[in-house]
């Protein structure tokens, strides 16, 4: 019988032991959806492709770089609010309002800022682009707005060479 008391007693020591050094270590961190208080939804560019092939009604793509990157190259059909020019121009997204908003800028600092100032705003059906425009740009998906470098000019056709005689010869046909 004292046995088991020694061990029972060596048990529950043990416990309270364990007990107190969890008390007093950190928490463990929360799963990420609870770790960001502002977390957005994440949209994968085939949905976002596809959604614009049907040109989906209840979609609107918000490009929230500079109007000079955004000039420079933009997912199709987005329209373009920079990042710190929300809170002023929110009345140009009033039609958006019931409708899901992509959000996206080069690297996803300036979508993020973006998406917390919107939801501040009231806006509920927010999504940010997977990637932003650099996976998008990388991963050749289409582009608007980038400025087209015109092909070089088709060489002139070859005109008859003149001779040591100065008389014209005809041109070599290949």
């Amino acid at each position: 019988m004292r046995r088991h008391v020694c061990l029972s007693g060596v048990a529950v020591a043990w416990l309270v032991a364990v007990a107190g050094a969890s008390a007093q270590q950190p928490q463990a961190a929360p799963a990420a959806a609870e770790q960001v208080e502002y977390a957005h939804d994440k949209i994968e560019q085939p949905e976002v492709l596809d959604r614009l092939a049907r040109k989906d009604p209840m979609l609107v793509v918000l490009d929230v770089r500079a109007p000079a990157e955004y000039a420079a190259g933009h997912v199709p059909s987005a329209r373009n609010i920079a990042h710190d020019l929300i809170r002023e121009r929110v009345g140009e997204l009033a039609d958006a309002r019931d409708k899901e908003i992509v959000v996206y800028c080069r690297t996803g600092r300036r979508s993020q800022m973006a998406l917390d100032a919107l939801r501040e705003l009231g806006f509920t059906r927010l999504r940010h682009l997977s990637g932003d425009y650099t996976a998008w740009d990388a991963a050749g998906q289409p582009v608007e707005g980038r400025p087209v470098v015109d092909p070089p000019a088709a060489a002139e056709p070859a005109t008859p060479s003149e001779s040591a005689h100065g008389r014209a010869e005809p041109a070599r046909q290949l």
